[in-house]
């Protein structure tokens, strides 16, 4: 690049300093002659006219800073053209001119100049080259910081000096009071970020090469890349990068990056109900210090169990990714790259170190659902881990912070307190061959097969969740503790009936539970040990011998094993696909027999504890049965709903009411809607609502002396405002059935069955709408005489929700309006059952936890607690 002929390099660009020296370039079309760089000024706009707001801000560079001045540049890079330049007049467009045809050229005539051409460019200015290496570049190109930081990164490593980069709307502007010009930034206030200036310090042989762009789909079916995934980088008070966050600048932008500036600095972590009742206050149920390292790293986001959101500029949306792909969207960022090994990440994104499907809401009231196989199914933190190479640290619930300077971790209506912990990366596929080879699964020195991959790395994810991360800071006993693991496992291989099942947590489950017996209440680390130490003295005395053999009876096995065997005989493919609930002909891959056979076991080893008529009973009462259905038809159809319910998966799968209520979503119960104006919810009261209901009145019938007449009042649910004008809130009403007073029925597609409040309250905890609706939407329970006999279901509901509950005591009736059958139904208000009395309404909300217990270890990530 020749400087005598570049236009960019010309005299016509050159800018003058305070010292009346050449200081910096001017690409703009209007001209500048003089820079004053460290004068830094903010504008906001007042009545249509950008005002100075006379703020004192310290330049973070010193007076002696080369300035760039451009007018615009995108994703892409520095965008170029016009017929001036620096106020001179071009003989031909800047975009025609032959040193610049080359580069590509926009639709509209701009040419873009790329970071390695702004490079190269700045590498050839004879100006900049003769100055000190320790005076800085400041590239006045607005936004360009989030634009595209590589125009910064790039030419740092190139030209080996620092270079300044502005993450909002700097430019060079007039001083008014001569000719200079100095950097100003127009502030359109509101939720937009104020921005800051990020320094990148050359980095000419460590910087990790940026990877090539990649493609992701997300849950929605679209496509993205990861160079169009919105980030802005968050700088702190010392002017250093300390983080970056994906959210959009309309998500409290503003506020976030204020607040994000000192986060890590913050010494409290409130624990905190969110919300409760939806008053926009969040109750403290616990206080704790905390302390992170010094050297850290903050990544911020949304996120949801097993996923994080991701805004795309060009789709001006979030879209969501799974916890894979948002794991490699962070670890790959050139910033993760380019931290020091020792430094840590913070993710700054709820649910991040649990596991899940983000394809489903998730209620931050409640805790996350389980999986099916946590050794394979990662939460958002693993991944990271895994592909930064970085140690992550993450929270189990939603977390937030607060301008007080305290974090706060969102934990459930019931007082389950989240966690932050510590992810340890992964071992990496050459490493997992290394681990491949101590365990005795591979030989040799070419890399391990994939299978042999993924089976050494579940037992290294298995012995970290028991034993936790430290376990392999003893090299000697981890040693050992890897050919025990993979001990047990050949146990599992031994098995032609198990070998094509890959290693999963019930394996080693299974050994410790038969070892400590029936009798034993806490498990710790010393029982999964014993199993690990027995699985290596079997195998060592018999190399054949099998799992069910090791840890069962020697002749006959293990009764739990032999009985699910004994029922998928006849047809193993059909049995999966049963527990599984495939229907068609996708194949099935050995992953979905494994959990479909541990499903099944667990139902076994359930069933085995109950005697056939305890199975009956629990069966007439899970699965609503017809009362003329024989008893072992009851048992059978039990045992099948009970291990479709185990590979959904479900808490606490056995008991009877969450069976129920897996019953009743089977049934189609979700699909039972109710939607009116305002209001959203579940109609199972067996009257047909075309037009939904009128939410906004209730109507009484009053026996008078004169007769009876009808009375309407505005709605209790609907609050009043201080001026006593009605406050619309998103309704959320149920509608079901009542018999006799107090059986509630439930009215489903071809069938009407009796349903009890444990059940009801299960099936509303699972239900998608809790998850959707905000936590001040008010619920309805629009069932006769609840408020009298049922109240306990609506304080338990309230109590694990937080949402406010309305419950009356008489009988209700959805009746028509006369004459006009096609209109919303009425809500009739009648006398209780049975007294005659007056009906009255009750609200419910929710009642502060007593305790507030840790979070159970299965919704966790395994990973190391952090204080």
């Amino acid at each position: 690049m020749d400087p005598a002929t570049h236009p960019l390099l010309s005299a016509q660009t050159s800018v003058m300093g305070p010292a009346s020296t050449p200081q910096g370039r001017s690409f703009l079309s209007t001209g500048v002659q003089y820079v004053l760089p460290t004068q830094l000024e903010r504008y906001e706009l007042q009545n249509g006219t950008w005002t100075p707001t006379f703020d004192l801000i310290t330049a973070p560079w010193p007076d002696s800073a080369y300035v760039i001045a451009a007018l615009r540049a995108n994703r892409r890079g520095v965008l170029l053209g016009g017929q001036t330049l620096n106020g001179h007049q071009l003989p031909t467009r800047l975009e025609d001119h032959p040193a610049l045809a080359h580069l590509p050229q926009l639709p509209s005539g701009a040419r873009v100049l790329d970071p390695y051409t702004l490079a190269d460019v700045l590498k050839a200015d004879p100006q900049l080259s003769s100055l000190p290496n320790d005076v800085p570049v400041v590239l006045a190109f607005p936004n360009a910081g989030v634009l595209n930081m590589q125009l910064a990164q790039v030419s740092a490593d190139a030209l080996n000096r620092t270079v300044w980069i502005p993450t909002s709307n700097w430019g060079l502007r007039i001083d008014g009071s001569g000719p200079g010009h100095f950097l100003g930034l127009l502030d359109r206030g509101g939720t937009s970020p104020i921005g800051a200036w990020v320094p990148i310090p050359p980095k000419p042989n460590n910087r990790k090469p940026t990877p090539a762009p990649r493609q992701f789909e997300a849950l929605d079916g679209s496509v993205v890349r990861d160079v169009d995934v919105h980030r802005r980088p968050w700088v702190n008070d010392r002017s250093e990068w300390t983080a970056t966050s994906f959210m959009p600048d309309s998500d409290d932008g503003r506020r976030r990056e204020m607040v994000g500036r000192s986060m890590m600095t913050y010494t409290e972590l409130y624990h905190v109900v969110r919300d409760p009742g939806g008053d926009g206050e969040d109750v403290v149920i616990g206080i704790e210090s905390v302390s992170l390292p010094a050297e850290i790293f903050v990544i911020n986001t949304h996120g949801l169990p097993g996923g994080s959101s991701f805004y795309i500029p060009h789709l001006r949306r979030l879209v969501w990714l799974n916890a894979r792909d948002s794991g490699f969207v962070i670890g790959t960022l050139p910033e993760v790259a380019d931290l020091p090994r020792h430094y840590r990440l913070y993710l700054n994104d709820c649910w991040s170190a649990t596991r899940g499907d983000p394809a489903k809401s998730q209620s931050p009231h409640l805790p996350a659902p389980p999986v099916d196989d946590p050794l394979r199914e990662w939460p958002v933190g693993l991944w990271v881990a895994m592909v930064s190479r970085l140690k992550v640290i993450a929270p189990t619930r939603s977390v937030g912070y607060n301008e007080a300077r305290f974090r706060t971790l969102v934990a459930t209506g019931t007082g389950e307190r989240g966690r932050t912990v510590e992810f340890k990366p992964p071992p990496s596929p050459p490493e997992l061959d290394d681990l491949a080879r101590k365990a005795r699964l591979h030989t040799g020195s070419r890399p391990a097969s994939n299978d042999t991959r993924d089976q050494i790395l579940a037992m290294v994810i298995a012995l970290r969740s028991v034993f936790g991360d430290d376990v392999e800071d003893d090299p000697a006993a981890y040693e050992e503790k890897l050919r025990s693991i993979a001990a047990l496992d050949t146990l599992r291989a031994n098995d032609r009936r198990m070998r094509d099942m890959p290693f999963r947590m019930e394996v080693w489950q299974h050994a410790v539970n038969r070892l400590a017996g029936p009798t034993a209440t806490a498990l710790d680390r010393s029982h999964y040990q014993a199993a690990l130490d027995a699985a290596r003295q079997h195998l060592n005395a018999r190399p054949d011998i099998r799992l069910t053999e090791a840890f069962g009876d020697p002749v006959t096995g293990d009764p739990t094993v032999e009985a699910v065997f004994s029922r998928w005989q006849s047809n193993p493919e059909r049995s999966v696909r049963s527990v599984l609930r495939m229907q068609g002909n996708t194949p099935l891959s050995r992953f979905d027999v494994a959990r479909a056979f541990w499903a099944a076991y667990r139902t076994e080893q359930r069933l085995s504890t109950l005697s056939p008529a305890d199975q009956e009973t629990l069966g007439r009462i899970a699965l609503h049965p017809d009362p003329q259905l024989p008893a072992d038809e009851v048992r059978e159809k039990l045992r099948a709903l009970m291990s479709q319910a185990n590979a959904a998966p479900r808490w606490n799968a056995a008991k009877p009411a969450v069976l129920a209520a897996f019953d009743l979503e089977l049934r189609a119960a979700f699909q039972q809607r109710l939607r009116a104006p305002g209001a959203d919810g579940y109609n199972w009261g067996g009257t047909q609502l075309p037009a939904g209901i009128d939410f906004s009145l209730v109507f009484q019938e009053i026996q008078g002396p004169g007769g009876p007449t009808v009375a309407k009042w505005a709605a209790p649910w609907f609050p009043k405002d201080k001026n006593g004008n009605l406050v619309t809130t998103t309704l959320y009403p149920i509608h079901l059935e009542v018999r006799g007073g107090s059986q509630m029925i439930m009215h489903l597609p071809g069938v009407a069955v009796p349903v009890d409040p444990a059940e009801i309250l299960e099936l509303l905890l699972a239900a998608p709408l809790e998850a959707e609706h905000a936590s001040k939407s008010q619920f309805l329970f629009l069932i006769s005489g609840l408020g009298k006999w049922g109240r306990q279901l609506a304080q338990d509901y309230s109590n694990r929700t937080t949402r406010n509950t309305w419950c009356y005591s008489g009988d209700i009736e959805l009746r028509e309006v006369p004459g006009d059958p096609q209109a919303p139904r009425q809500i009739w208000l009648l006398p209780e059952h049975g007294t005659q009395k007056p009906g009255r309404w009750t609200k419910l909300t929710w009642q502060p936890p007593q305790h507030g217990g840790q979070q159970p270890g299965g919704t966790g990530s395994g990973g190391s607690n952090v204080p």
